[in-house]
């Protein structure tokens, strides 16, 4: 009987199966029947109606979701590669301040040695007179550096203190000196002087800045471009009502369009199990090959089921018959030991009956022994 129910448990599994195939494919018969079917039952043409009201609204959704969706994307991608180009921007920046720099050094030396003009010499008001104090303080520098070797040990501490604030000042006049050649430098290259620089090197060094200022000026339409897109597609989600999490958006809107997909598959079964009732109208799309293919494999279904069914009843048979066996037994076994409780009763029943008897012939015997005892006395 263990055996027969497992089987019945597989059976039932089986069936639970195909019973889900079913649904598909009386879904997916439903949804042939709303394109070809032309049924002259009001009923089925109110499911039509119904079911191409939800179509239209499944799909109105799903554009809208995939709407977001794209604009969504769009936007990321857009926040993605304006951050990319500003880390470009800032790159090419700094390579700019180099070129700024390197061409005030050259303009600089050219200058100092009388190779450019005097209409140089405002750019290098700056330069010249940080170059003055630079030397000067390097000069004192080296004079402290010179007389701490030959100074008395309690010298020392005052010179080293003294050094410290020399190297320090010396620090900052070379980044400011830094600071001044690439300003000067700048100027120079937005300008014609950088013309009159003779240098090679200046000469590659201003095709460099030709160069970048090129992919410059191409990054930042680029990222203008990116930053319109993305106020496109801001101003796209807007009109689609996504004002706070587009995430929590898109969450919405696949609940609501799961709902009514979830109302349009059952039209859809509806559907295809009223024209199956109605066979006459069935006949006229069988010869679609879509709506063909899904009856032949209705049918193939229905009919295994139908056989695990009955696999199913004989064995619920089976097992009825084992325990309709196994009650009959018990009650005979019920009834033998009842018998036998009655053998043994009767028995007992014959023996009272019995001791009766005797009990009673001796109260027969005793009476007649009082009666005589009455007549002595008289």
């Amino acid at each position: 009987m263990e055996q027969n129910n497992a089987q019945i448990t597989e059976y039932r599994k089986e069936i639970s199966g195909i019973l889900s195939e079913l649904e598909v494919q009386f879904e997916q018969l439903g949804k042939v029947l709303a394109k070809f079917a032309t049924p002259k039952f009001i009923e089925a043409k109110e499911m039509q109606t119904r079911i191409k009201a939800s179509e239209e609204d499944v799909d109105a959704l799903d554009m809208k979701i995939s709407g977001i969706q794209q604009a969504q994307e769009k936007s990321q991608a857009a926040k993605e590669e304006i951050t990319t180009i500003e880390q470009r921007l800032s790159s090419i920046d700094m390579e700019k301040n180099s070129l700024y720099s390197r061409i005030g050094v050259i303009a600089y030396e050219e200058y100092s040695a009388g190779s450019l003009g005097e209409e140089f010499s405002l750019l290098f008001t700056s330069v010249t007179h940080q170059n003055t104090e630079l030397t000067k303080f390097q000069k004192a520098l080296k004079e402290n550096e010179l007389r701490f070797v030959a100074a008395p040990f309690f010298e020392k501490m005052s010179l080293r203190i003294k050094r410290n604030k020399l190297k320090n000042e010396i620090q900052k006049l070379d980044s400011a000196r830094e600071d001044l050649f690439r300003k000067s430098g700048k100027q120079i290259s937005s300008s014609d002087y950088i013309k009159q620089v003779k240098s090679r090197n200046a000469i590659i060094i201003s095709e460099d800045f030709k160069r970048i200022s090129i992919e410059s000026a191409r990054l930042y339409e680029q990222m203008e471009n990116r930053k319109n897109e993305g106020q496109k597609n801001e101003e796209f989600l807007l009109r689609l009502g996504v004002t706070g999490s587009i995430d929590n958006k898109i969450g919405e809107l696949q609940a609501n369009r799961n709902l009514y997909y979830s109302n349009l598959q059952v039209l859809y079964i509806d559907l295809a199990h009223f024209m199956l009732d109605h066979p006459e109208e069935l006949a006229k799309v069988e010869e679609v090959h879509e709506a063909a293919n899904n009856l032949q494999h209705i049918h193939k279904l229905e009919r295994k089921q139908k056989e695990l069914n009955n696999k199913i009843t004989r064995l619920e048979a089976k097992i009825r018959i084992t325990e309709l066996e196994s009650i009959i037994n018990n009650d005979q076994d019920q009834v033998e030991h009842i018998n036998g409780q009655i053998t043994m009763l009767t028995k007992q029943i014959q023996e009272i009956k019995e001791k009766v008897s005797q009990n009673r012939k001796q109260i027969v015997n005793l009476k007649k022994i009082a009666g005589k005892e009455t007549e002595l006395r008289l």
